[in-house]
C-alpha cells in the first residue's frame, strides 16, 4: 500500500582496503565497527574504519599480566603480519574501552592482542596460549574456529572464548580486562566429530557444528557436558553463521548456502544461486537486520539475497578476480558495510568495502536500542506506521470537507434538501449526532443577509415543509466522511 517504505537501494561506492599479499580467508568487523580485521595464510591486516589505514602490530614481552593456567608459550612470537592464522574474533572491554583481538594458529596457538590506543597500535601484552594434546588424541592441533561471549563485556565482568581445534577438541576459557586467559576445561569430542564451527548461543552455552555427519550439539559451558545433540543438519557444513537471536543458521553445504532453523532442523531457504565450481568453504553473513543475506562464491564476487524469498538481488564485484572466500557484513549508524575480500593465493587480495546508506523511516534499519550511547531509537511495526498515515489521511479529508462545508452551506443545503434529491423527505430518519454550525456561518445565512436571502428563504421554506432540522444534510456528510475514513484504516 505505502511502496515508499520498501528500500531498492543497491550497495555501492566500493573502497579498496590494501594490505593482504595472499588468500584471505577469514574477515570479521570489531565492537562498534571501529576496526576490521582480515585473516589467511598471508597473516593479519587490520584497518581503522574512519580513516580506512592500516593498523600496526608491535611485539612486547610476553606475558605481561602474570600467568596462565592453561600452557603458555614464553618464547618471542613473530608480528602476525608473517604468521598464518586461520581464526579470528573481537572482543571488548567497556570499562576500559579495550579492543582485543584474539587469532587462532595453525600450530594451536591462541594469541591476545590488546589495541593500546595511545599508541594507536596492536601490542600482545598476554601470554600466548598453547594447548597440550591429551594421550590417544589423533592429529594435528589447527585451530578451526573461535567465538567469545559476550563480545562487548560489561563493567567488573569477564568474558568466555572457545576454540575448536582440528583434534576434535574444544578449549574453553575466560579473559578479563586485566589478566591472562584462564582454562576452564578442555574436552575432546567423539569419534568422526569434526568440530568446524563453535559458537556460543544467548545463554552462554556452546554450539558446536560438525563439519561431517549434520551433527550439532549443546555443550554446557560450565562443565562440558553435552545438553542435546541433533543429527538432522546438513550432512556437510563447510560454514556456519548463527543469527543474533540464535534461531536459525547459514550453512555453506555441498548445494550452496542454505538457511536452517535451528531449534526444529528443518530446512528454511535455498538461495538462487549458480552451481558451485570449487568445493572450497565459504562464508555467508547476515545484513540489514537480517533481512539479507550476503555469501561469497567462486565467480570472482559475493551476492546479495534476500532472506524471505531467497531471491539473488546484487552482485557485488570483486576486481582481482578469482574466489570470494571470505566476506563480513556490520550496522553503522546511517549506512550498511559488507567486506568482500579474495582468497587468491600467492598474490595480492585487496579487501573490497561496500556501503548502503541506510532507509529513513524504514524500521527494520533503525539500530537496536542501546547500539549507540548517543542516540535514543524505538521500532515499529511497519503495518502501525500505515495505519496511523491512513488515520492522518483520514483526517485531513474530514477537515478539507469540513471547510468546504462551512464555505458553501447554503449551496450544499439547497442541494441536499431539494426534493428532486428526496434528502430531506419526512420518511428518512437517521439517529445522527448534531453538527454545530459556528455564528459567522449563521450569521452569513441569516434571512436579513443580501447576498444569500432568497436562497435561504427557499431552503428555509422546504425544511418547515419536511419538518427537519437544518443541521441534518452537514451530519449525514460528516457521518459518510468518518465511514470513509474508517475503511481507509482498514
Amino acid at each position: 500500500m505505502i511502496s515508499f517504505f520498501r528500500s531498492k537501494e543497491l550497495y555501492k561506492e566500493p573502497t579498496t582496503l590494501k594490505g593482504p599479499e595472499d588468500a584471505v580467508t577469514a574477515l570479521a568487523f570489531s565492537v562498534h565497527g571501529k576496526f576490521l580485521a582480515a585473516v589467511g595464510p598471508g597473516g593479519v591486516n587490520v584497518w581503522n574504519m574512519s580513516t580506512h589505514q592500516s593498523v600496526p602490530f608491535s611485539s612486547l614481552p610476553v606475558g605481561k599480566f602474570g600467568t596462565s593456567s592453561a600452557t603458555s608459550a614464553t618464547r618471542a612470537t613473530q608480528l602476525p603480519e608473517k604468521g598464518k592464522f586461520p581464526a579470528l574474533a573481537w572482543l571488548y572491554f567497556a570499562q576500559r574501552s579495550l579492543h582485543i583481538l584474539l587469532l587462532g594458529t595453525l600450530d594451536g596457538q591462541l594469541q591476545i592482542w590488546d589495541y593500546i590506543d595511545e599508541r594507536m597500535t596492536f601490542e600482545l601484552n598476554r601470554k600466548i596460549v598453547d594447548i597440550t594434546l591429551p594421550p590417544g588424541s589423533i592429529g594435528h592441533k589447527q585451530v578451526l574456529s573461535l567465538d567469545v561471549y559476550p563480545r562487548e563485556v560489561a563493567f567488573g565482568s569477564h568474558a568466555q572464548i572457545v576454540a575448536s581445534y582440528t583434534s576434535r577438541s574444544v578449549l574453553v576459557g575466560t579473559l578479563r580486562a586485566d589478566g591472562d586467559f584462564k582454562q576452564r576445561y578442555f574436552t575432546t569430542l567423539e569419534a568422526g566429530f569434526m568440530p568446524k564451527t563453535v559458537c556460543f548461543d544467548k545463554n552462554g552455552n556452546l554450539l558446536v557444528f560438525s563439519m561431517y555427519g549434520g551433527i550439532v550439539t549443546l555443550l554446557d559451558v560450565q562443565t562440558g557436558y553435552t545438553l542435546w545433540r541433533k543429527s538432522d543438519a546438513p550432512e556437510f557444513m563447510a560454514t556456519v553463521t548463527l543469527d543474533e537471536d540464535c534461531k536459525d543458521f547459514i550453512a555453506c553445504t555441498t548445494q550452496g548456502f542454505e538457511l536452517w532453523d535451528l531449534n526444529r532442523m528443518v530446512l528454511l531457504k535455498e538461495f538462487e544461486q549458480a552451481p558451485i565450481s570449487l568445493s572450497l568453504p565459504k562464508h555467508a553473513c547476515f545484513s540489514e537486520w537480517k533481512t539479507k543475506v550476503i555469501g561469497g562464491t567462486d565467480r570472482a564476487c559475493a551476492e546479495v539475497y534476500d532472506i524471505k524469498s531467497g531471491r539473488f538481488e546484487q552482485r557485488l564485484k570483486y576486481p582481482n578476480g578469482g574466489m570470494v572466500q571470505a566476506v563480513a557484513a556490520y550496522p553503522m549508524q546511517d549506512r550498511f558495510l559488507v567486506a568482500v575480500a579474495g582468497a587468491n593465493g600467492n598474490r595480492a587480495s585487496d579487501v573490497i568495502l561496500w556501503s548502503k546508506n541506510v532507509q529513513v523511516g524504514d524500521p527494520r534499519t533503525i539500530p537496536e536500542p542501546g547500539s549507540s550511547d548517543k542516540y535514543h531509537t524505538i521500532r515499529i511495526k511497519k503495518r502501525y506506521i500505515r495505519s496511523m498515515t491512513c488515520i492522518l489521511c483520514g483526517i485531513w479529508i474530514m477537515l478539507i470537507q469540513t471547510f468546504i462545508i462551512m464555505q458553501f452551506s447554503d449551496t450544499i443545503r439547497y442541494y441536499a434538501c431539494h426534493q428532486k434529491l428526496g434528502f430531506c423527505s419526512p420518511s428518512l430518519s437517521l439517529a445522527v449526532p448534531m453538527v454545530i454550525i459556528p455564528s459567522y456561518t449563521k450569521e452569513r445565512l441569516s434571512p436579513g443577509s443580501q447576498t444569500t436571502a432568497s436562497r435561504y428563504q427557499a431552503v428555509h421554506a422546504i425544511q418547515e415543509h419536511n419538518g427537519l432540522d437544518d443541521t441534518l444534510p452537514l451530519a449525514m456528510i460528516a457521518l459518510g466522511t468518518l465511514t470513509l475514513s474508517t475503511l481507509l484504516v482498514e
